[in-house]
């Protein structure tokens, strides 16, 4: 069998193993929903979480849960979050926005991970820049600067834009322990503004009506072996547990 074909059926056989189907895994993938659910495939496990926030008249969206915690997080309790991210429904021009989706996962194997970024487009590549597209007549953009962790992997996605987890041939992860700091988390975006307390800004050319495209991120995670160095692989790979490529 090709390797293509064999690629395609391990794909397939994730995909039933998601839904329930037990089978032993040679291949193992993992993928967020949108900042909620998580989907657990052999032993690669993956989480999506972001900072609930407080809205501060001074300095607009804040951290409310403290510089260590991720309380947006579905997998464990609908009722102590919100769906779909945090709601920053107060904006002003100039104010601090707040927004830390972070990856963390475990694994028992060198795993790759990637990061989908919908309605954002690259500003500058080398510099590690983005912002959310605009759409509508109305749309004002919000920019950020990645975590040096992370490297643009592709920039013509399907409505967006793909991130790469930055390693030679896969790493293993562990999950974050915020007691004592060991473990892993993956911030996406850098804290660069106004002395570190926020994410992006609220741009000041941003009248009443103005609006933003929604950023709806998921990540996904795949075993290095077989993969890791084939672009070709690598990529249908992804195609087959997303939807994230034209």
């Amino acid at each position: 069998m090709k390797k293509r074909d064999l690629i395609k059926v391990l794909g397939t056989m994730a995909v039933i193993a998601a839904v329930g189907v037990g089978s032993t895994m040679a291949y193992l993938t993992d993928k967020t929903d949108t900042l909620t659910n998580v989907f657990t495939v052999g032993n690669i496990e993956l989480q999506l979480k972001e900072s609930n926030v407080v809205h501060d008249s001074e300095d607009g969206y804040l951290d409310n849960d403290g510089e260590v915690f991720w309380t947006v997080d579905f997998t464990t309790d609908y009722q102590y979050g919100r769906k779909n991210g945090v709601d920053y429904s107060e904006c002003a021009p100039n104010e601090i926005i707040l927004k830390d989706p972070t990856v963390f996962a475990n694994t028992s194997v060198k795993s790759l991970i990637y990061v989908y970024l919908k309605n954002a487009e690259v500003v500058n590549a080398s510099a590690g820049t983005i912002r959310t597209k605009v759409v509508e007549t109305t749309d004002k953009s919000l920019q950020f600067t990645l975590e040096d962790c992370w490297e643009i992997y592709e920039d013509n996605a399907k409505d967006g834009i793909i991130l790469k987890y930055k390693t030679q041939d896969g790493n293993t992860f562990t999950w974050y322990d915020p007691s004592d700091g060991s473990g892993n988390c993956m911030p996406i975006f850098k804290e660069c503004v106004a002395n570190g307390n926020g994410t992006t800004e609220i741009p000041k050319d941003a009248e009443r009506g103005a609006t933003f495209q929604d950023l709806d991120i998921q990540a996904l995670g795949v075993q290095a072996k077989y993969v890791s160095g084939d672009a070709t692989v690598e990529k249908q790979i992804i195609k087959d547990n997303t939807d994230w490529l034209n």
